[in-house]
């Protein structure tokens, strides 16, 4: 793992989707591949599964589906469904919310994580509309959860921003299914338990386009427990967990940032698969303590000429006893 400065910097691109007022343009540069085909059939047997497995479990009441929508990558669906909240606010039956409702960063909640509630009634086909107005962008996942709308909102609105240790707030945007996984991983045992004590089910799109389930405890009502950040509403990172985080995003930086750029890539991978190639070089700089922006990126991006594993190891290996530049020399 690269020191804290140089996280630092990452940090600070990292930050931008964590960012709620993040300006997000129909053009950039996602780093994930088109959804699967029948892709709503195998999230609703996704959603079926856990239903199934809830009645096992003799669960009472049955659990409610949510799509949690990020309104930050689309910011006039955001703000049709702000709209549509506040139409409905008086209802005794909500069937959305924002995450960020009655809490300090409501000003900012046109591009907020929504709650949609998901009824049984024709779920297939609202599935399949989801999934068509956000392909390409990470901004979906489904909830599953006895939890009523207002209730799961409160739960996760506890872990809606993350405190660094050097005490700066940021908004935590777990809506981002690329920033998900990277956050999940990062969270302590109890952070994560609790988390996921509201949630019996957690299905997010994936990078492949595909679908990823992260399995909660809450099957009843009765087994929800309240927040860590239920007073604050916010998290605290250890300087690991910063780090931790930081780099999960490295390999996305990495990625949009040659995406953008002139030089083509020769065999044009999937965004999954290139993506996945640059994880793995940065992983093997990482044991070989290799640091420092310049070096990782180009090193990083060396690795994708090469035609094997192997060959990205021995050009690593040059690079830790030699240096850089006799490192591309070899190539």
């Amino acid at each position: 793992m690269y020191g804290k400065s140089h996280a630092s910097q990452h940090w600070l691109r990292f930050s931008e989707r964590l960012n709620p007022d993040f300006s997000l343009k129909d053009d950039m540069i996602f780093g994930i591949d088109p959804h699967e085909d029948k892709l709503a059939e195998s999230l609703d047997a996704a959603l079926l599964t856990c239903e199934q497995t809830a009645r096992l479990n003799q669960a009472s009441p049955s659990l409610h589906t949510y799509a949690l929508i990020d309104g930050a990558f689309d910011r006039d669906w955001g703000q049709r469904l702000l709209l549509q909240q506040l139409r409905t606010q008086p209802s005794y039956e909500q069937y959305l919310r924002s995450i960020y409702t009655d809490s300090r960063l409501e000003v900012l909640e046109e591009c907020a994580p929504f709650l949609l509630r998901v009824s049984p009634e024709l779920r297939l086909t609202k599935l399949e509309r989801l999934l068509a107005k956000t392909n390409g962008k990470p901004m979906l996942s489904f909830i599953q959860s006895p939890l009523d709308l207002i209730t799961l909102q409160r739960h996760l609105l506890g872990f809606s921003q993350v405190e660094t240790p050097d005490t700066l707030v940021f908004p935590l945007r777990f809506a981002d299914t690329i920033c998900f996984p990277v956050i999940v991983e990062a969270l302590s045992e109890p952070q994560r338990n609790a988390l996921m004590a509201g949630i019996a089910a957690w299905h997010i799109v994936n990078r492949s386009g595909g679908i990823s389930t992260f399995v909660g405890t809450c099957f009843d009502v009765e087994n929800d427990v309240a927040p860590v950040g239920e007073q604050t509403n916010y998290i605290h990172f250890t300087d690991a967990q910063f780090a931790q985080v930081v780099a999960g995003a490295e390999a996305d930086t990495l990625y949009k940032e040659m995406a953008a750029s002139d030089d083509a890539i020769p065999h044009q991978p999937k965004a999954s698969v290139l993506i996945g190639q640059l994880q793995a070089a940065l992983y093997e700089m990482d044991k070989r303590h290799i640091s420092g922006e310049k070096i990782r990126k180009e090193l990083a991006f060396a690795s994708l000429t090469l035609p094997d594993a192997q060959a990205m190891h021995s050009l690593l290996d040059v690079a830790q006893s030699k240096g850089l530049q006799a490192a591309l020399a070899s190539l």
